[in-house]
């Protein structure tokens, strides 16, 4: 019986020859080819995507920028447009208010020479022998109207003895008078009358002015005194026969 040596290969284990690779044994694959090497990356490529990322990186970030301005633009246009808004309201809120004080205005001027009239009527008929009735029915009437006036805002201006205010008075004359002072109201002629603080009719007042001044005795009238006229009988002054 012949044994085999271990050591060496055996017949099915034994690498073919070199050129015979594969030749000659039936059914054996091919031996798959090597992979190509990779390309080197070109620098020249590798800037321009490089400078084309940080322009449009760039161009983002001037459009945000941008936005943002728009944003602060439009919130500042809003807050003044709030601020208008504000302002127009409280604008109309006084016209309206204005309005509604005044609206009286136009009836309280036409029902005013009634009132001064119904103040003469009393006066005249105090002065005068009149029924007691008729007189007290002017009274009321008088009262009843200047009460219904003052409810509705109306105002009389009494400025006897006050400092003359053209705004608020009408000066129809000056008189001398020591009486009150200069620049003062001496007399009402006929009252005027405020409406909510604004002026209806000014009233017609008289002015007071400082009396004038009284003149000094005449030093060659026949009131003269001895200092002009020495006495009789005296010495002339030097010069004099």
């Amino acid at each position: 019986m012949t044994h085999s040596d271990p050591t060496r290969p055996s017949a099915a284990g034994q690498a073919p020859p070199d050129g015979e690779a594969g030749e000659g044994v039936p059914g054996a694959p091919d031996a798959p080819d090597a992979p190509d090497a990779p390309d080197a990356p070109d620098a020249g490529d590798a800037g321009d995507a490089a400078a084309e990322a940080a322009d449009s990186a760039g161009a983002e970030l001037e459009r945000l920028r941008a936005r943002a301005r728009e944003s602060d633009e439009l919130k500042d246009r809003i807050r003044r447009l709030e601020a208008e808004f504000v302002n127009e309201t409280r604008r109309i809120r006084r016209l309206a208010e204005a309005d509604r004080k005044y609206a009286v205005e136009k009836v309280v001027v036409e029902l005013l020479p009634v009132l001064d009239a119904l103040e003469r009527a009393a006066g005249e008929a105090a002065q005068t022998e009149v029924d007691a009735r008729f007189l007290e029915g002017i009274g009321l009437v008088r009262r009843e109207l200047a009460g219904l006036l003052e409810r509705h805002g109306v105002e009389r201006v009494e400025p006897a003895g006050e400092p003359f205010d053209p705004a608020r008075h009408e000066a129809m004359t000056m008189r001398e008078t020591t009486a009150v002072p200069p620049g003062h109201v001496c007399q009402v002629m006929r009252h005027g009358y405020l409406l909510h603080a604004r002026v209806l009719r000014p009233a017609q007042v008289v002015v007071a002015r400082a009396p004038a001044a009284a003149p000094g005795p005449d030093p060659d009238g026949p009131n003269a005194g001895p200092a002009n006229h020495p006495p009789a009988g005296a010495p002339g002054r030097p010069g004099e026969e």
